[in-house]
């Protein structure tokens, strides 16, 4: 498989996870879009790291590789690559409790994250996923082009 099927798998991926953001959000499970929020901008900003032939670690917050890698991204990107890097990382953060709660307080994730959280995920993850989807579109066209 090329990094580029590569990368189109993750993108895709992304995708999926975004509508499960929607459909969670439309039913009320904010903690739930919360998580899937995370995962969707987790495998979009991972598929435009395989175009770029980044190695990134194998974590969740990658936010220190967006900061790295901005000189490689087009101007219209590198101007995001700061809110974009703070929305990776914020959503790392959440995404333990958004699966198991708070423990040491007995708070299941439902309580812990409200309609707040939810819309902020759905504009988050929608954000994001735009950005590497014109990233995408960019890349392929001018392959093309080549």
């Amino acid at each position: 498989m090329t990094s580029d099927l590569m990368a189109e798998s993750y993108i895709d991926w992304a995708r999926d996870s975004f509508e499960e953001v929607e459909r969670a959000f439309s039913k009320g499970k904010h903690h739930i879009a919360v998580r899937r929020a995370q995962e969707c901008i987790e495998l979009a900003m991972k598929g435009v790291f395989r175009l770029l032939a980044i190695e990134f670690p194998k974590e969740h917050d990658v936010s220190k590789v967006m900061l790295d890698i901005s000189p490689k991204l087009p101007d219209w990107f590198q101007k995001e690559v700061d809110r974009v890097s703070e929305i990776v990382k914020k959503m790392a953060e959440d995404r333990g409790p958004a699966m198991y709660g708070d423990e040491r307080h007995l708070k299941p994730p439902g309580e812990i994250f409200k309609i707040e959280d939810g819309e902020r995920a759905l504009n988050d993850s929608k954000y994001v996923l735009g950005l590497c989807e014109r990233f995408f579109k960019e890349w392929f066209k001018d392959k093309e082009v080549e």
